[in-house]
């Protein structure tokens, strides 16, 4: 019994001449290489062989001119990458050519093992991995290179867009900055070399100026008094046309049409046409119940202005929840049918849910345009009686005007737009919130 210790003859098969055919049991001994053996350096491990002959008593000299030289890892082990054959003819179980035998023949001259010694001349192959030449410098540069492409590309894309952004800045932007600036100063235009700085002194007095709440509460009540109004009946008239009946086409373009007509035409067509104590449309109409010759513009200048401003704005409303209805799937309506639910079970349980969505956008909206509001008011009551029909575009223009009070009236445009924008992105929000909500549950 010879004691042998483990890994001395690990290598390479012995050069030779090889035979035709492969020795039958050559791919039961495939030559493997341990790349993380388990004896650990400086052990010495015994195991129990014989020289010639292996565990089944089977000659190892037998074998060894014939069975794949090619080293590789052990197969089927999870912390090891790499196929279980290479495709060698012992792999394949099938003869080595006269090619392969000349590649082999010359592989190398002599090459040290693992204990120091010279292996012989002969097919020598070199185990390695093979490790790209990446690191991470180089994969920093790539990324930067991409990020370079992408910026370029994002320029590209937006350049074109610059002029426009460039204009609604000189447009919008820099005419605040000067209101804000204007704001600090105390400057009458009856006084030009008085103006000098006085701080934050101009929204104190905006915030006590009895004239200026008033002003605000009217701006309110024309403004939800329009939406609501306008949003009814627009509702109204977008369920009529959503239905299909002759000539729909031209009484879709009719109703459009105020919402394209300017707004100082609409406001002379509603105080000279409509409203006149003499001629107006509305007292004709009027007349036959015992209404003569009252002056709707001068008794009720709010609603009047109200008026003028849902004729405008009913079209709008009316355009928004027809998208919002032809956009409703039919089928849950169909369906609703057959179960026996009636027209007003479906406009309350199905129509109005889904309109939801388009009706807060467009009263938003509306809102937001609503606030500017001045053509009405100074074409049809010029904010009088007073400032009974007076709105906050119109008594700011009025007080940096007619007043000549240019810091004051700074300092109330101001407080208009932050209200404004406050107001007006607390609602969008809301809203944008809705539409995701309703988007996930789809």
């Amino acid at each position: 019994m010879e004691i042998r210790v483990l890994d001395d003859q690990q290598g390479v098969h012995p050069d030779g001449r090889r035979t035709a055919r492969l020795d039958p049991c050559a791919a039961r001994q495939p030559s493997v290489d341990l790349r993380n053996p388990g004896v650990q350096k400086g052990i010495r491990a015994l195991r129990e062989g014989d020289a010639g002959f292996d565990g089944g008593r089977r000659s190892r000299t037998s074998y060894g001119a014939t069975g794949s030289v090619h080293r590789r890892a052990v197969p089927h082990h999870s912390g090891v990458p790499g196929s279980r054959h290479s495709g060698e003819p012992a792999d394949q179980r099938r003869d080595r050519g006269p090619h392969q035998r000349r590649r082999r023949a010359g592989a190398g001259a002599a090459v040290r093992g693992r204990g120091g010694q010279d292996l012989p001349e002969g097919p020598v192959v070199v185990t390695g991995t093979l490790t790209a030449p990446t690191s991470s410098a180089s994969a920093t540069t790539l990324l930067s290179k991409r990020d370079q492409i992408s910026r370029a590309e994002r320029w590209r894309r937006r350049g074109p867009l610059l002029p426009a952004l460039i204009f609604m800045i000189a447009v919008t932007q820099i005419p605040f900055l000067f209101t804000l600036y204007y704001s600090t100063q105390s400057w009458n235009l009856v006084r030009p070399g008085s103006r000098h700085f006085t701080g934050l002194q101009n929204y104190a007095d905006v915030l006590r100026d009895s004239q200026f709440r008033e002003v605000a509460w009217h701006t309110v009540v024309l403004i939800v008094g329009t939406v609501l109004i306008s949003v009814a009946l627009g509702l109204g008239l977008a369920l009529l046309l959503d239905r299909a009946f002759i000539g729909r086409g031209i009484v879709r373009t009719l109703l459009i049409t105020p919402f394209l007509v300017t707004p100082v035409a609409a406001a002379l067509i509603w105080k000279t046409t409509l409203l006149d104590p003499v001629f107006g449309l509305v007292n004709f109409v009027l007349k036959p119940f015992g209404v003569h010759r009252i002056d709707w513009v001068s008794r009720y200048p709010l609603p009047a202005v109200m008026a003028d401003l849902v004729w405008q704005w009913t079209p709008f409303m009316m355009l928004l929840i027809l998208a919002g209805l032809q956009s409703m799937p039919r089928d849950v309506l169909e369906a609703a049918r057959v179960d026996g639910a009636g027209a007003f079970a479906l406009f309350r349980e199905i129509t109005l849910p889904h309109l939801r969505r388009f009706i807060e956008l467009g009263a938003v909206l509306g809102a937001i345009y609503l606030v500017n509001t001045f053509d009405a008011v100074y074409m049809m009551t010029s904010g009088g009686p007073g400032i009974a029909s007076s709105n906050l575009p119109y008594y700011i223009y009025q007080r940096a005007f007619l007043g000549f009070d240019i810091g004051q009236a700074a300092a109330m445009g101001v407080v208009t737009v932050l209200a404004t924008m406050l107001v007006a992105t607390l609602a969008l929000r809301l809203i944008f919130k809705s539409f995701t909500g309703s988007e996930q549950a789809a």
